[in-house]
């Protein structure tokens, strides 16, 4: 199968072709999204988001959202029940982190479900 070329077409973004329209804010916001719904499939966690409830819960805090110390961070009230707008609150940095080590505290002493693969990279010898 070959390659099509945008003949005459310039190089870049098409923002005409997006989800989200030539916004590149609500393009931000639906691609955080989508990874957000993708790292739970991953993680085999249930995800009943749509995009306009995701916007709805972070609101205006959006831009305080990241990885910083001071940002913010969307956790499950509940970490054992689907992520849903109900089951999820915006919290600051430092909560986030608390409620990482009680997951991994839970997870410590009741395995998973469904055991995660264990890869091992095999080194080279020479």
């Amino acid at each position: 199968m070959t390659e099509k070329k945008r003949v005459g077409a310039p190089p870049g973004p098409r923002p005409h072709r997006w989800v989200t329209g030539p916004d590149p804010e609500l393009r931000k916001q639906y691609y955080a999204w989508h990874r957000a719904k993708s790292q739970a499939h991953y993680r085999e966690e249930e995800w009943l988001f749509t995009f306009e409830q995701y916007q709805a819960v972070w609101g205006l805090k959006w831009s305080q959202r990241g990885r910083g110390r001071d940002d913010l961070q969307m956790v499950r009230r509940d970490f054992l029940a689907a992520w849903e707008p109900s089951n999820v609150k915006i919290v600051a940095r430092p909560e986030f982190t608390a409620k990482q080590l009680e997951i991994r505290e839970y997870y410590k002493h009741t395995p998973r479900k469904t055991p995660r693969k264990v890869t091992v990279k095999k080194r080279e010898t020479q």
